[in-house]
Formats: C-alpha cells, sequence, structure tokens
C-alpha cells in the first residue's frame, strides 16, 4: 500500500511518496525510499521494497537517448528483467513474465511513464499521474486542484497536497513525504 505522485509545471518534475510499509496485519511508517533518480529519470516504486531497494541499488541507470523517452525506457526495462531475474523478484502467469505485485511510475523528459507488472509502459496526458493504493485519491485531489485555479504552483506544493489527501482518507498511506525533483530538459 502506498501513494506515488509524479507531477511537473513544465519547468521542474516531482515525484513524491509517502513512509507506509503495510503487512497483513501491521502498518509501519519507515523510511523505505520508495522514489529516487535513476540516470536521467525520477522513478517510483509501489509495492515490494525489496523490489524498489534492487531497482534503486543494483538497476541499469536510465538513460535518455536520442530516440526519446520510450524507446529509452524499453531499454532500461530489458536490462531491469536481466538484472532482477536471479534476485528471484520475476514471476511468469500465464506465460507472461511480471514484477511480482509491483509498479513503477517514472518521469523523465518532462513526461510520466506508469510502468505495470507485466512491463508494459502507458503514458498519460496529464501534467501528473500517480500509482499504489492511494492512486484514486490523489487523482482526484490533482484533478481538482487544476481544475480550481490557473494560478502557478509549485510542483512540490502540489505533490504534497496531493499526498496529504490520499494519506487521509486511504489507510496503507502515511506521512513523512519524500521527494525527489529535476528540472526539465
Amino acid at each position: 500500500m502506498t501513494a506515488i505522485v509524479g507531477y511537473t509545471d513544465g519547468h521542474t518534475m516531482v515525484l513524491g511518496a509517502d513512509s507506509a510499509a503495510v503487512t497483513d496485519r501491521l502498518l509501519i511508517v519507515c523510511e523505505p525510499h520508495k522514489v529516487f533518480t535513476s540516470g536521467a529519470g525520477l522513478v517510483g516504486v509501489s509495492g515490494g521494497l525489496r523490489i524498489g531497494q534492487l531497482i534503486r541499488f543494483q538497476g541499469a541507470p536510465l538513460e535518455l537517448g536520442d530516440d526519446g523517452p520510450v524507446p529509452s525506457l524499453l531499454r532500461w526495462i530489458q536490462a531491469l528483467r536481466v538484472g532482477l531475474g536471479p534476485a528471484g523478484v520475476l514471476r511468469t502467469k500465464d506465460g507472461v513474465e511480471e514484477l511480482a505485485d509491483s509498479q513503477m511510475l517514472v518521469g523523465l523528459a518532462g513526461r510520466w511513464f506508469e510502468i505495470d507488472s507485466e512491463w508494459q509502459i502507458v503514458e498519460p496526458t496529464t501534467p501528473y499521474w500517480a500509482i499504489g493504493s492511494g492512486q484514486l485519491l490523489t487523482l482526484g485531489a490533482l484533478h481538482t486542484m487544476a481544475w480550481i485555479t490557473s494560478a502557478p504552483k509549485s510542483p512540490r506544493i502540489v505533490v504534497t497536497a496531493a499526498l496529504q489527501a490520499a494519506a487521509m482518507y486511504d489507510p496503507g498511506v502515511r506521512a513523512p513525504f519524500e521527494f525527489v525533483e529535476r528540472p526539465v530538459w
């Protein structure tokens, strides 16, 4: 259970996450570092904390090639698949290799990409996106903020407000929040 939220104002990309780690019977507020930088990208991982740790500390860095973000993500995903295989976090379900119960939100070149457990890449058309158990709550908060005011907002303030909305109503989301950010190139 978690909330990972990304927002860009066209100049800066901010990715934020909560600090909840949830088991069957226990919620632990910890420093799981669900968001981090990887090469040219911002990465947030929802699901198993171990998967996020493996990607952060042993995964190939995400580099932006001249052919654009999607081909760059495809190369990065292939490198992750090769590197994560020996760690035992990949599984095959109905003939499809999956990242066990996890998904990622990646910010690259001013755009957001959701990578699901089957390695599919989805690019939303909004300047924001979210994953995790708090996804619907944070997306609602982000949409409302965009709708009610056209005044410029700091990306960190927008992401914080969305995470606070999820923490208020989702029992698996808790402060303190952590953030990574990068200028848009």
